[in-house]
């Protein structure tokens, strides 16, 4: 078994009780970024943490998402207008 970053920079045999034991060894760099994100997460917004920031994504995906809705509606309209005023130009013809 291969020592996480901790024992080895602690130059000791890991535990079992060492969280990232627990961890596939090619998964370990992906848990340790993650680890850190959510601890500094946690250090800039003590209350939510990581949660606030996932909160805060959704809220703009979801803003996201209602503009997407609004744009496709309105090209939907100028397209319908386009199509309507050329056919009311041909049938003048």
């Amino acid at each position: 078994m291969e020592p996480c970053a901790i024992c080895k920079e602690k130059r000791q045999k890991c535990q079992k009780s060492v969280i990232i034991n627990e961890i596939d060894p090619s998964q370990r760099q992906a848990c340790v970024y993650s680890l850190c994100f959510e601890a500094e997460a946690r250090i800039r917004d003590p209350v939510y943490g990581c949660v606030g920031i996932i909160r805060g994504l959704q809220r703009r995906r979801q803003h996201l998402q209602l503009s997407l809705n609004i744009s496709k509606r309105e090209l939907a309209m100028i397209k319908h207008g386009q199509i309507h005023q050329h056919l009311s130009v041909r049938s003048r013809l």
